[in-house]
């Protein structure tokens, strides 16, 4: 099978070579279909997945970023244990 773009998307062209019973090639087939619609959609899916990834990756740094504090503060208390005096 071969794939062969042409203008505007692309198009798969399957070639297969008839043979007689002494191997001698007796004929051929070709089949092609339009796949532009399917490449279409997978760079579609290939763009959703990318803008996903940025935004949890954004979203992690976010939640990452005020929550250390107030983690940091807990650890200190659990160690220490609460002063009276402050």
């Amino acid at each position: 099978m071969t794939k062969k773009p042409f203008a505007g998307g692309g198009d798969i062209a399957a070639r297969l070579r008839l043979h007689d019973w002494s191997s001698f090639s007796t004929g051929a087939v070709v089949a092609q279909m339009d796949v532009t619609d399917r490449i279409r959609a997978e760079a579609a899916l290939r763009e959703a997945d990318r803008r996903k990834d940025e935004f949890l990756a954004m979203l992690a740094l976010e939640l990452r970023n005020p929550l250390a504090p107030i983690a940091s503060a807990a650890d200190l208390l659990l160690t220490t244990g609460p002063d009276p005096e402050r």
